[in-house]
């Protein structure tokens, strides 16, 4: 070999091995991104269905209706005996 030969191998294999771990670490960021993506959009349907689902929010105004029908109850009480 070529003194031209050996110095053009020794600067082209370290430039391809550079490429190629930049190549590899671009494409494990780009799918750890995708998978974080995905787990985000899962999370925020879970917790959407988890806590603001519409049978969830009848049952709460259901509880809160009840609890505001027995204040008023005790307050009709309150008054009419009051009164007498």
């Amino acid at each position: 070999m070529e003194l031209q030969e050996l110095i053009s191998l020794g600067i082209s294999a370290p430039v391809a091995a550079a490429l190629y771990w930049l190549h590899t670490r671009v494409t494990n960021a780009e799918s750890k991104a995708a998978k974080a993506a995905a787990d985000l959009v899962q999370y925020k349907l879970d917790a959407a269905d988890k806590y603001a689902s519409i049978g969830y929010l009848k049952d709460v105004e259901e509880r809160l209706v009840r609890v505001l029908e027995r204040i008023e109850d005790r307050l009709n009480k309150l008054g009419k005996s009051g009164i007498q």
